[in-house]
Parts: structure tokens; C-alpha cells; sequence
């Protein structure tokens, strides 16, 4: 379209297309090293030769698993209609399986599926639905089985699931369901909002 020379509709050009065309695997500092190293490339701009893009990517020191400090995760996950196309769903599971699989005895997570509304993967049912789980191996192997039978569809309600997952992380902590650490949400969506509120300084 572009070397047609048309301008495509404005809902059409989606940034995060762009961006996770890029691999991200750059070389890390060692031990004792600069806390992250600077990755920089440069290239012509397609449609203005007098001007460049640059693109600059920073990666941090990887500290060895057993030095990590406890964590407490909510993983947030985008399970609307958009997300069955271009196998994103599939790609989104797998990389929340991989974090799963590194959390130790010393973690805290809880899984939070969000479309139209949010649940708990599971079911909000679940007897913790409300709170977060010490990641046992039990714990683990049930949340990667349920992972696998994901029902994809629906909208895309930022509010409902950062309401969910704000909410175990309130109600967990006076409880002590935690790891006594700093807590952590992982948002994982293709970044499209569609229902309830979408103002993201507003949510």
C-alpha cells in the first residue's frame, strides 16, 4: 500500500506490530560489569532519505536464578478474539508457562484472564481465587495445565483485569499471602482496548 503510494486508514497502522518485529535477544553485561549494555542501529528512512531511524536497545545484567529476591506476580493475561489471530494467543501462553516454570518456592503468583470481563484461570470459583498462590510444584503444574485450554474470544477490558489483578494483590497482602517483596503485574495483551475504560492514566 505504502509503495503504492497510499496512506493506509489510521486503525490500521498498530504500533506494537513494529515493535515486536525486533529480536530483543541483545548481549547482557556480566557479573561486575556496566548495569546494562546500549544497543544501537541506524538505518535510511524508507520514505525521507535525508533523514535516519535509529533504534537504541538496552539489556540489563541477568542475575543467576538463585540471587533473584522472592516475587510476587499476577500474570495478566489478554484472552479476547483479537488475540487468536497471528498466533498471539499460543505465543502469549507459552511465554507465561516460561515465567511459571522459573518461580520457586519462595514466589507468590496468581493468573488473571481478561476480555470482556476477568476471572481467574480456573475459575473465580477457585477456593484462591482471591489472592495469590505460593508457587509449590502443584501450584505450577495446575496453572500450566489450565493454560492449555485458554478460551480465546470476546472484547478487551483493560479495567476489568487490572481491577482483578490490583484486587489479589490488596486483598493477599494483609493476609500474607505474599512473598514480603515488591509485587509485580505482567500484562500481556496485543494492545488493543476496546470495552470499558481505556484511558490508561485514568485506569
Amino acid at each position: 500500500m505504502l509503495t503504492d503510494g497510499q496512506m493506509p486508514r489510521e486503525a490500521a497502522v498498530r504500533t506494537e506490530e513494529f515493535v515486536n518485529y525486533f529480536r530483543y535477544d541483545y548481549p547482557r553485561p556480566g557479573a561486575g560489569e556496566a548495569p546494562f549494555t546500549v544497543n544501537m542501529d541506524v538505518a535510511r528512512t524508507p520514505w525521507d532519505a535525508d533523514t535516519r531511524l535509529v533504534r537504541i536497545g538496552l539489556a540489563g545484567y541477568d542475575a543467576p536464578r538463585e540471587q533473584r529476591p522472592a516475587a510476587n506476580l499476577v500474570f495478566l493475561l489478554d484472552v479476547s478474539g483479537s488475540m487468536a489471530n497471528s498466533g498471539r494467543a499460543a505465543l502469549m501462553v507459552d511465554a507465561a508457562k516460561a515465567v511459571i516454570k522459573t518461580l520457586t518456592i519462595s514466589d507468590w503468583f496468581q493468573v488473571v484472564l481478561f476480555s470482556s470481563n476477568a476471572q481467574i484461570l480456573g475459575g473465580n470459583q477457585m477456593p484462591d481465587a482471591y489472592r495469590l498462590i505460593q508457587a509449590t510444584k502443584e501450584n505450577k503444574d495446575r496453572a500450566i495445565a489450565d493454560l492449555d485450554g485458554v478460551s480465546i474470544g470476546g472484547g478487551t477490558n483493560f479495567q476489568a483485569g487490572f481491577s482483578k489483578a490490583y484486587d489479589i494483590i490488596q486483598t493477599s497482602v494483609p493476609q500474607e499471602f505474599t512473598a514480603g517483596c515488591h509485587r509485580a503485574i505482567l500484562f500481556l495483551t496485543d494492545g488493543q482496548c476496546t470495552d470499558g475504560l481505556c484511558d490508561v492514566d485514568a485506569i
